[in-house]
């Protein structure tokens, strides 16, 4: 290279010394013009909706992203008045992509700060600071999670894992558990992030305290660290027993979308059902939350978790009579129609019922006991056509393989819309217009998978579609603050609000069948039908022993003795409920349900039933 510049020099009759003046001379030429470049260029617009989220021993900062004459390479953040840091696109992750996120580490409980961030662009021009948010960090507040992360099975993964997922769920999980739990209960506070091919892509086990994901997925999708955000939301909710799905990955969806907000909600079509959970269960609880007040995803979460939830945990706090109506509401779709609830048999006492809670396709739907659990809440949502799409568990009443003969089963598949997925409501039946055959149980005594069949308006082929089913407390109507009570499977009276209160009332016929704590029945021991016989709780079977006539006058008679529940001529805690002779001027026998309208108590006691319907 020096030869060549001599030859040159030479050549151009020119000395070194006045071509490496010239070669000073360009360099300042050139950064000369990147200064005038970069003095000439626009500033960025200034960054707006500077927001902050806080718990644990961080604040997260986010805002939404500034646009400039070349694109932004990065953020200053300040804290009162000194820069803390810079936000870039260097790390993995939707939000981080952008730039738009800033986690501060260097707090205190307690504190208060004052924040403020300004954008660069690729000509290096800088905006205006952006309005300062001022920011306390909350003195009580759920620690920093212990996480161990296991790549045993897929050790390429270990540095990214440790790098950016474990620095997430650190700085979110005390965020969404002071959002959704704490101090109403404590969540768990340590688990196990597992990568493990079993997976797809992943899922949480809070019993175990376990997210287990797919290391393939992983590694195609670095990014998606908000996967990770809707995982821990599992372990924070820890539901008891039966729960509502929807809400259970609806509220896990709606801490990603936003809360977290790495990627926007999905658009609602009129033929979805906020039964579906996920992105449409988030949807729905944003929209209570909008309209109702900020803290209805927390008394629902805490609800679910107390094993104490029924739909008027939402419903109450608003004009909304229902879930349907709401959904409807918000969709904004006039003369659409949706029906949630159980879809009862007429023989007493059954319901249409997704075998084991299954979830995969081909799951059979057979008809069992009502139980009130969530594999017998159905939604019905009306199709362009007129048909409607029946479906449960996010998935959808299927003929299977589309079959039209009779005796083809029906089963649980992923919902297509296509013929063997659609239902006619003809009076009480369900007629599958492909096949012009109806829902058929079979053998309801059997409880075996359901089909279609030839119409024939058999009972077997009879059903109320999606019956509402309230739950809440059985309170005494003429006792103050009284209600029945499951404690350790024996009915008792006990002061309203504590657990083992929550019915839920399951219309069967012209009785009622009452539920507590999934899969169990309000029961008269051994059907008995003599007075004083103990009520107890007990798996739910069916039988007359666990159905109810509600008398108008606030009595509930059991049909197969005749005689009534009743409080053992005491209001006292923890005195038994037993059946007695029916006493319409006893204070002890006379009993609010769920969902009904008050009573009013008449004279002397009135035969026949009463409908149940739901109260705003």
């Amino acid at each position: 290279m020096m030869n060549g510049l001599q030859q040159q020099s030479h050549a151009g009759r020119s000395s070194p010394g006045k071509i490496q003046s010239a070669t000073r001379w360009i360099a300042a030429t050139a950064a000369a013009s990147l200064w005038v470049q970069t003095a000439l260029a626009a500033p960025p617009t200034t960054p707006t909706g500077l927001d902050a989220v806080t718990g644990g021993d961080s604040i997260v900062l986010m805002w939404a992203g500034s646009t400039g004459d070349t694109a932004i390479t990065r953020y200053n953040v300040y804290r009162d008045g000194v820069r803390i840091g810079t936000s870039s696109a260097s790390n993995p992750g939707t939000v981080y992509k952008r730039g738009t996120r800033f986690t501060d580490w260097e707090i205190s409980r307690g504190g208060s700060y004052s924040y403020q961030v300004q954008a660069i662009d690729g000509n290096g021009a800088v905006s205006e600071l952006s309005a300062a948010t001022l920011v306390t960090a909350p003195t009580d507040t759920t620690s920093q999670p212990e996480v161990a992360i296991d790549t045993s099975l897929a050790p390429d993964l270990a540095s990214w894992a440790n790098q950016y997922v474990l620095p997430e769920v650190l700085a979110w999980y005390p965020k969404i558990s002071n959002l959704i739990a704490y101090p109403d209960y404590t969540p768990r506070m340590s688990f196990t992030i597992q990568f493990d091919p079993s997976a797809d892509p992943a899922y949480a086990d809070w019993r175990r305290g376990l997210i287990v994901v797919d290391p393939e997925y992983a590694r195609k999708n670095p990014q998606d660290l908000g996967m990770f955000i809707h995982e821990f939301t599992h372990i924070v909710q820890s539901p008891a027993g039966f729960a509502r799905g929807w809400i259970i990955e609806g509220t896990a969806d709606w801490t990603r979308e936003h809360i977290y907000k790495d990627r926007p909600p999905i658009v609602p079509k009129a033929t979805d059902s906020y039964v579906q959970g996920y992105s449409q269960g988030s949807l729905l609880l944003e929209y209570f939350r909008q309209r109702a007040r900020p803290d209805s995803v927390r008394k629902t979460n805490v609800a679910l978790h107390n094993g104490t939830y029924h739909d008027g945990v939402l419903t109450n706090l608003t004009r909304f009579r229902s879930l349907d109506d709401a959904w409807l509401s918000m969709l904004n779709v006039p003369g659409h129609d949706i029906r949630t609830g159980s879809i009862t048999a007429a023989l007493a006492g059954k319901c249409l019922d997704n075998y084991a809670f299954g979830t995969d396709d081909g799951n059979p739907i057979g008809s069992w006991v009502c139980t009130g659990t969530d594999n017998q809440y159905f939604s019905a949502v009306l199709n362009s056509d007129g048909t409607y799409a029946v479906r449960v568990h996010g998935k959808c009443l299927n003929v299977s393989s589309a079959g039209t003969a009779n005796g083809t089963p029906v089963e649980l598949h992923s919902c297509n819309w296509t013929s063997a997925q659609r239902w006619q409501m003809v009076g009480s039946t369900l007629k599958n217009p492909s096949s012009g055959r109806c829902l058929d149980a079979g053998d309801l005594d059997a409880g075996g998978q359901t089909r279609i069949w030839d119409c024939n308006g058999s009972s077997a082929q009879q059903w109320n579609i999606a019956v509402a089913t309230p739950t809440g407390s059985i309170s005494a109507v003429s006792l103050p603050n009284k209600c029945a009570e499951n404690r350790n499977g024996k009915i008792v009276v006990g002061t309203c609000g504590a657990d083992g209160q929550e019915w839920t009332v399951v219309p069967v016929g012209g009785n009622v069948v009452l539920t507590v704590g999934g899969g169990a029945c309000m029961d008269v021991t051994s059907s008995g039908t003599t007075n004083g016989t103990p009520i107890q709780s007990f798996r739910c079977n069916g039988t007359l022993a666990q159905q109810w006539t509600v008398i108008s006058s606030g009595l509930l008679r059991n049909p197969n003795s005749g005689r009534c529940l009743a409080a053992n001529d005491s209001g006292n805690d923890g005195t038994p409920f037993v059946l007695s002779d029916c006493n319409t001027r006893s204070v002890y026998q006379r009993w609010h349900l769920p969902g009904q309208t008050m009573i009013a108590v008449p004279a002397q006691v009135t035969s026949g039933s009463v409908r149940i319907t739901n109260t705003p």
